[in-house]
């Protein structure tokens, strides 16, 4: 990878280590969930609300840019309920989604994360497709994960690879820690190479293992989450 690559998409990375320093600083402790939450493996049964993240988004919150405009998808959930932080400009965020217990009358002291979301801007240069890839998989095991998972216990990189969401081509990274304030937290990482510009996206889910049922960590892509990360999808192609 040549230096000015590199420093590139480092920048990026950085942009996560600033964003990433807490998972569950509005919510209530964590125990044991009682019940576990339902996958979303049947497309039929999706009812979702949509979010363009554009010009007129930025416009409506002063200091936030949007370089590569995007729209995604966030599914309803009995029993979870969505709180929105929006970017002020500062280390490339552009939304956090965190997905908690309750409803829009629960305090936010009493709700418990299930999992959260972090739309971060970055660039990348436009290289070939496979060069590009490869030079995400590289981000993502030496820079982006080692940030995300920063002072957990028990940490564990699986691994990387190449997905289609729509028509867009994407490198997926999975992984897992120890938050010990909530026990076992699962690792989404996805990133979004922008086909027709240098400015891109990532995004960086963590998931609270114990609220669902897991099989695999293909499992991953059916959560409100994981649905709302492959539902992501550029305005300017």
């Amino acid at each position: 990878m040549s230096n000015n690559l590199f420093k590139s998409i480092l920048m990026a990375s950085t942009f996560l280590f600033l964003a990433m320093n807490s998972t569950t600083t509005t919510t209530a402790q964590q125990t044991a969930p009682t019940f576990k939450f339902s996958l979303f493996k049947i497309d039929n049964f999706l009812i979702s609300k949509t979010i363009s993240l554009d010009a007129d988004f930025a416009a409506a919150n002063p200091g936030l840019e949007i370089p590569a405009p995007f729209r995604i998808a966030i599914p309803e959930q009995n029993g979870i309920t969505p709180l929105y932080n929006v970017g002020d400009g500062s280390n490339g965020e552009i939304l956090k989604i965190s997905f908690t217990t309750g409803n829009r009358e629960t305090p936010i002291s009493e709700r418990k994360l299930v999992e959260n979301i972090r739309f971060i801007a970055m660039t990348l240069p436009l290289v070939d497709q496979t060069q590009r890839l490869d030079n995400l998989a590289d981000l993502v095991r030496t820079q982006i994960f080692p940030m995300a998972t920063n002072g957990y216990q028990d940490i564990q990189y699986v691994g990387a690879k190449a997905s289609t969401f729509g028509d867009l081509v994407v490198l997926e990274a999975v992984g897992q820690y120890i938050d010990p304030s909530i026990g076992l937290m699962l690792v989404h990482i996805v990133g979004y190479p922008n086909p027709n510009d240098i400015n891109s996206v990532f995004a960086v889910s963590n998931i609270v293992a114990g609220m669902f049922e897991f099989s695999s960590f293909d499992d991953l892509g059916f959560t409100g989450g994981g649905r709302t990360l492959s539902s992501f999808e550029y305005l300017n192609k």
